[in-house]
């Protein structure tokens, strides 16, 4: 078990402390070694800024252990779904904007038995329907954090004196940073787009918030028509893979019921319903090994309850 954080949780913050705290915690995390007197005194030290700081900068440097095992998914996502809960309700935005980003850094790789493919499950799975995520003041307060990080790297790329006033630039300068600064707003923009239907913003509040950004950062109209055409892009996208989402959720419930039927049969306990087509729910000509399907079903739900 992880060594004891109380003194963070009773209020003595000192940060080398907390980020070695984070640190032992999240190796047992990923060692799967943490006890669950461990998971809970993690969680309380989650509610104090402390806590929730360093979390997400340790996360954020422990990047290389991204796959995590089923139960070390579990657990981070209770540690980070907390973590949101007390930045949602503090407005602490800065650690929840690296939480966000290690929301679609970790995952858990999954094996779909009836197609052996590897499906990455990432912990923005579970944690889509947090409340942050539809606070329209976290992703401003966010985008004009990020723009100001671009904006001084930008600079000090350029070697450009930070410390110079507007009014003493150049014309040809003022132009230059001008067009620097509106292509780095362009470049977020497109970012927060992405961002915001991935983790379900409603499109019309994605919609009002590019415009408003745009206007704010004198983006040309020309550019706000490629966001926006960005924007469906995504969408359609999104749509698409709900859609197949559903297909195979409506499948996978016909065989479901398929295999009733069958148990049925094999019972002598006749079935009233008519059976669909199989042809129609699998796909193909109809001749796929429902025995196959369904057995790969069970071994599922056993797993599921096994879990």
């Amino acid at each position: 078990s992880v060594s004891s954080g109380s003194s963070l949780v009773g209020g003595a913050q000192d940060e080398d402390e907390a980020k070695s705290y984070w640190q032992r915690t999240l190796a047992g995390l990923f060692e799967n070694s943490l006890d669950e007197p461990a998971i809970l005194q993690a969680l309380e030290l989650l509610k104090t800024p402390c806590g929730r700081l360093y979390l997400s900068r340790t996360l954020n440097q422990q990047r290389s252990h991204a796959q995590l095992s089923d139960e070390g998914y579990k657990t981070l996502c209770r540690l980070v779904r907390v973590a949101l809960d007390s930045c949602y309700e503090s407005k602490d935005y800065k650690p929840a904007r690296t939480l966000m980003n290690m929301c679609s850094t970790f995952f858990f790789a999954k094996l779909d038995k009836r197609s052996g493919d590897i499906e990455r499950i990432y912990l923005q799975a579970r944690l889509r329907d947090h409340v942050m995520w539809h606070d329209m003041t976290y992703w401003e307060e966010i985008f004009f954090d990020a723009l100001a990080t671009e904006y001084a790297q930008a600079k000090q790329a350029e070697e450009t004196d930070l410390k110079t006033p507007w009014r003493k630039l150049d014309e040809s300068t003022r132009a230059a940073n001008a067009m620097r600064d509106m292509n780095i707003a362009f470049g977020q923009l497109g970012s927060f787009i992405f961002l915001m239907s991935q983790l379900g913003m409603d499109p019309e509040k994605v919609r009002a918030f590019v415009t408003k950004m745009a206007l704010a950062h004198s983006l040309t109209s020309e550019l706000l028509a490629t966001l926006m055409g960005n924007l469906e892009g995504i969408l359609a996208d999104i749509q698409k893979k709900e859609d197949e989402r559903r297909s195979k959720a409506d499948k996978e419930a016909w065989l479901r019921e398929e295999r009733q039927r069958w148990k049925h049969r094999r019972h002598g306990v006749g079935d009233p319903r008519p059976a669909p087509r199989r042809g129609a729910m699998c796909g193909g000509d109809g001749h796929e090994d429902l025995d196959q399907v369904l057995a790969g079903l069970d071994e599922e739900e056993e797993e599921h309850s096994a879990g």
